[in-house]
Formats: structure tokens, sequence, C-alpha cells
């Protein structure tokens, strides 16, 4: 699976967090960002602070105006 690489919001510390799944790729700090169908939250805990990062995992949503 795909590592994604976050900073921690307490410290900045970098935060190497995992998708849960397959069906769940993507990932964000903020779940507007993604498609809301089918979300995951995932508390992550920063090794350097103990700050407990939200991490939502999920698809992105495709921009408008864009023809696939």
């Amino acid at each position: 699976m795909n590592e994604k690489i976050f900073s921690c919001t307490g410290c900045g510390a970098p935060l190497k967090v995992h998708p849960p799944d397959d069906m769940h790729p993507d990932a964000a700090r903020n779940k507007k960002n993604l498609m809301q169908e089918d979300i995951i939250e995932i508390h992550y805990e920063c090794k350097k602070c103990k700050i407990i990062n939200i991490i939502y995992w999920g698809f992105h949503k495709i921009p408008g105006g864009i023809i696939i």
C-alpha cells in the first residue's frame, strides 16, 4: 500500500500514514475534499508530541469541468 506523509498539527514532525485498505487510496485532512459516500476516519498519534492527528481516507473529488 502507498505510504503518505503529513505534518503533525502539533509539532510539524513527519507523520507517516498508510491507507486502511485498497478501497480507500486517497488521504486528506478535510473530509470535504473526498467523495462523501464512503470515508474512513483514522486517528494517528504523533510519536514526537503525542498529539492525535485525524486523517480521512477515501477518494478525492474530481474537479468540475474535467472531461474523462
